[in-house]
């Protein structure tokens, strides 16, 4: 519960941070990561919405991709733009010691999850998907 507030906290704070990328904002599990990118490829199954399980099959394959020492956890020196990601780092380490295991991460998930499904449906669709922000044209 203790989490579920202080995530909330978080997401409320940086609602202006959300409306740019709300897919890899520094609140964000992606954004833990370096961002999810566009969130249509998280759609494994091409089925037009995206499931809690398709976001955090893509979560725990970057959770084991930058888990350097192979310990199960994440510290903050394990972690890309850590400057940006230490707030949420910091509220989803639920025992307060400086590492980020997977039940960690996907207790951070499920509460992000859950914030955007909006219609309850167990999936995000539509305009619980936001795209992320164009890319600024290549000179």
């Amino acid at each position: 519960m203790r989490l579920t507030l202080a995530l909330m906290a978080l997401l409320l704070a940086t609602t202006p941070a959300l409306a740019r990328d709300p897919w890899g904002g520094p609140d964000s599990p992606g954004g833990l990561f370096g961002g999810f990118g566009d969130p249509t490829r998280l759609d494994r199954d091409r089925d037009s919405r995206i499931t809690h399980d398709e976001i955090w099959s893509w979560l725990l394959e970057q959770f084991n991709l930058i888990d350097r020492n192979r310990d199960g956890r994440l510290g903050p020196d394990e972690l890309p733009r850590r400057a940006l990601v230490l707030p949420a780092f910091r509220a989803a380490d639920a025992d307060h010691d400086n590492h980020l295991t997977r039940e960690e991460l996907r207790a951070l998930s499920e509460s992000w999850f859950r914030a955007r499904d909006v219609n309850r449906d167990r999936a995000l669709s539509g305009r619980e998907v936001p795209r992320p922000p164009p890319a600024p044209p290549q000179r």
